[in-house]
């Protein structure tokens, strides 16, 4: 019907229409429901903001906590060993320095009556220099050691309040950057409390302006749907006339579903809206004169199936996107002139698509552009199926034989040669 009435371009923008408003549904429903799971978590996450803000954590604050509490816990063993260094290194008797100092005043002799030696005394002397600084460093170092307990206390106390916040927001492996980053996704969320209102309305906006859109769009491929199903109605009834069937009556019912807060509005209706728009369309016939009209896949048979569909796709020509086509039991039940109409409008439908026809009537047969033949037979036990071409002279043959059965006649093989070079 859509082919008919050339209406793909006003199908594919309802489908877009539809697209896009299912889109900013699911949109507003995933807003919706995230703003509600988040509202009925506020005073957790207010309880949460209060507790890590007021820890005031600092990223790597842990481990100079531990390095501290490290040297607060060993405070005085650390002061008893950089004294007994400094002692060994500048203090005591026999000293690292006054050896190396004894060790300088031999290498000056040595290079005073050896030059080859002086690189030796200038080593010499930058050792002492190095010494004295190490042994400075390590003086200052005792110096600084403090014997602090309130300290070393508050610093155990702030690495207990870091592993416990660790513990309950940091994960199993998180350390302080994992709180803070805990922190950062609850102020989002609470945030988005405060400023989701905002977002869902002007969704809701959006969303109804869709609707509006989808609405007009569907509303105006149903008309034109409509338009053309009387007109479709009324050219298939001509073409059924031509193919025998004078006394069928076609109708092509464009139907919609009503339903409650439906997308599509008109008056005080509303419509059910999909990808395609608001309309079911079916094809209604009555074969025979006083019956009443009824959905083709009911009550017709395969042949006159095949004949709706022959003239449906007759006038379906020049629009319909197939491009194979296949009519099975055409036949059945015609023969003499309405076998010869619906042989020409197949080939007249061929022009244009493909069309693949089985017929026992020599008056198509003979229409077509190509010919093959079907037969049976037995080979080894199993029943075969062999399709053929055939020859142009194989073919009048075979139209003859269509014609006057398995005895070919001299009679039958001209009028089959008329047949087919009517064509």
């Amino acid at each position: 019907l859509d082919g008919y009435a050339r209406a793909w371009a006003g199908r594919e923008a309802a489908a877009s229409l539809f697209r896009e408003h299912q889109r900013v549904r699911r949109e507003l429903d995933e807003m919706r429901g995230r703003e509600k799971l988040t509202r009925e978590k506020l005073d957790l996450y207010a309880f949460q903001i209060r507790e890590i803000e007021a820890a005031r954590l600092a990223e790597g604050e842990e481990v100079e906590l531990e390095r501290e509490q490290a040297v607060l816990s060993n405070s005085e063993k650390l002061f008893s060993l950089a004294s007994e260094g400094y002692r060994l290194l500048y203090e005591n008797e026999g000293s690292i320095s006054e050896q190396l100092g004894a060790s300088q005043r031999a290498l000056e002799q040595i290079a005073g009556i050896d030059g080859r030696t002086e690189e030796m005394r200038q080593g010499a002397q930058a050792a002492g220099a190095q010494l004295e600084e190490l042994a400075r460093e390590l003086r200052r170092y005792r110096d600084s050691i403090q014997f602090d307990p309130a300290r070393l206390e508050e610093v155990r106390q702030r690495l207990d309040l870091i592993r416990t916040l660790r513990k309950k927001y940091g994960g199993r492996e998180g350390g302080v950057a994992a709180v803070l980053l805990h922190l950062s996704k609850i102020q989002s969320e609470v945030d988005s409390v405060e400023h989701g209102q905002e977002r869902i309305d002007r969704l809701a906006d959006e969303l109804e302006s869709k609707r509006r859109e989808l609405e007009k769009a569907c509303l105006a491929l149903s008309e034109k749907r409509q338009a053309a199903a009387k007109k479709m109605a009324k050219e298939v009834m001509s073409q059924l006339r031509d193919l025998g069937m004078e006394k069928a009556a076609f109708q092509v019912e464009v139907l919609q579903t009503e339903q409650q807060g439906g997308l599509v509005r008109q008056g005080r209706k509303s419509y059910q809206a999909e990808a395609a728009g608001i309309d079911k369309a079916r094809f209604l016939i009555s074969p025979n004169a006083g019956e009443e009209p009824k959905p083709l896949a009911r009550i017709a048979s395969g042949g006159e199936i095949s004949r709706v569909m022959l003239a449906v796709k007759t006038i379906l020509a020049e629009v319909d996107q197939v491009s194979s086509l296949v009519f099975d039991e055409i036949d059945a039940g015609i023969g003499g002139r309405v076998a010869e109409a619906v042989g020409r409008k197949l080939r007249q439908i061929g022009e244009r698509r493909q069309v693949l026809c089985i017929t026992h009537l020599p008056q198509i047969a003979a229409l077509a552009q190509a010919h093959y033949r079907v037969s049976k037979g037995e080979q080894t036990g199993r029943t075969l199926t062999t399709v053929e071409p055939l020859s142009e002279k194989e073919r009048v043959e075979e139209v003859a034989r269509m014609l006057g059965g398995e005895k070919v006649t001299e009679s039958a093989l001209r009028h089959a040669r008329e047949m087919v070079g009517q064509q």
